[in-house]
């Protein structure tokens, strides 16, 4: 993990600089450094893996493949079906790695990628700075 301030002078290594509450502005989170995400996935009902007109009766295999093969961990996954909407909760290192488990999701509908935080560290980084008791 980095030591706090970045050094522009040191080479970066693979991954993205991502700042999020539990990482600060400057400091940069590097491969290794796994950040949860809520991914939401939404296709239409004409596009639906499960549907009629573009049924895909490999497509759950095809995303467990791809998640498996990038290197992301799944934590859980939720479908409102009738909805045509995806939940998923993922670890990731980088942004390489999270598009290459999302790709099947993206052949089929839309995809938001967000950064989030468990509640504990959420409360635990907001007593750090001061904002709760």
């Amino acid at each position: 993990m980095h030591s706090g301030n970045l050094d522009l002078k040191q080479p970066k290594k693979a991954g993205r600089d991502i700042n999020t509450p539990a990482q600060p502005a400057g400091t940069a989170v590097y491969g290794g450094d796994m950040l949860l995400f809520m991914v939401v996935a939404k296709h239409t009902a004409e596009d639906c893996p499960g549907g009629l007109v573009r049924r895909d009766e490999d497509f759950i295999a095809k995303v467990v493949e791809h998640v498996e093969r990038s290197g992301v961990t799944l934590t859980e996954a939720y479908t409102d079906a009738p909805g045509h909407v995806w939940f998923l909760v993922v670890e990731a290192n980088d942004n390489e790695a999270l598009n290459t488990a999302l790709e099947p999701f993206r052949l089929v509908g839309k995809v938001k990628v967000h950064p989030v935080l468990k509640l504990s560290d959420m409360t635990a980084w907001a007593k750090k700075i001061g904002i709760q008791r």
